[in-house]
């Protein structure tokens, strides 16, 4: 999955709209911590996102996070900072 597969959520959401027109409404019920699953699931009306795909995404954007911190600069305080709480 490369940088957080941003086209396929909007597929995804595309998706959606289809959806809409149905005559059921699909609810995915909570599983352990996974609100921002079940969430998304139920706003999207399907089982789009597992667990899995989402730890992945999270991943990717902790990665991007702390390259674009690092462009900045590593010696500053700032960056020692976030190192530190991440």
């Amino acid at each position: 999955m490369n940088m957080v597969s941003f086209c396929s959520i909007n597929t995804k959401i595309s998706v959606y709209h289809k959806f809409r027109a149905m005559n059921y409404i699909y609810h995915e019920k909570q599983e352990g911590s996974l609100c921002g699953q079940h969430c998304l699931n139920n706003l999207l009306q399907d089982q789009y996102f597992s667990a899995v795909e989402l730890a992945e995404i999270a991943q990717q954007m902790d990665q991007e996070e702390t390259r674009r911190m690092a462009e900045l600069g590593t010696n500053t305080s700032e960056f020692r900072q976030f190192l530190e709480v991440s």
